[in-house]
């Protein structure tokens, strides 16, 4: 049972006659639950997963091996983006839930958070550019569009 930090001596539940145990932390079919209600933490722990299963793909598949950069764009899509992405549809409504559509479109068209830079990473990594490039030039370069982008897409059609 997830349950504020300040308020937990006041709660008591009970399941089949036993009480059950209140928790600060909880991890539910891959998703983390805090007993705050943030999804910062299962956000983090999405990018921390995708970026050692891109760091794994990358030892066997990159620029310097001979892989095409439209190959490993897909093998991107198809094996990083989802895991990266797991549960966007609950905590992008949380998530923004406070925001303007300014600022969600601000956040749109930025590189600055870390889904982004991953992905700006990847289009590197497959064209052999410098890490100096703009992430913005090596995503027009792949045909990228921003993760962002699917994120509201796939929550919208949740």
């Amino acid at each position: 049972m997830v349950c504020n930090k300040r308020n937990t001596n006041n709660y008591n539940f009970k399941l089949y006659g036993q009480t059950l145990e209140i928790v600060k932390l909880f991890v539910y079919l891959g998703a983390t639950f805090t007993s705050s209600g943030s999804f910062k933490l299962a956000i983090a722990r999405n990018l921390n997963k995708a970026t050692r299963a891109y760091y794994s793909l990358l030892r066997d598949f990159n620029h310097y091996s001979g892989t095409k950069p439209k190959v490993l764009k897909k093998l991107f899509e198809s094996m990083v983006v989802p895991i990266l992405l797991y549960g966007c549809e609950v905590w992008a409504i949380y998530g923004w839930r406070k925001q303007t559509t300014e600022c969600i479109k601000q956040h749109l068209f930025t590189e600055r958070h870390n889904f982004e830079k991953l992905q700006a990473k990847m289009c590197k990594a497959a064209l052999g550019l410098s890490r100096f490039t703009t992430g913005t030039t090596a995503k027009a370069e792949m045909g990228t569009y921003p993760l962002f982008g699917k994120i509201i897409q796939q929550t919208m059609s949740y």
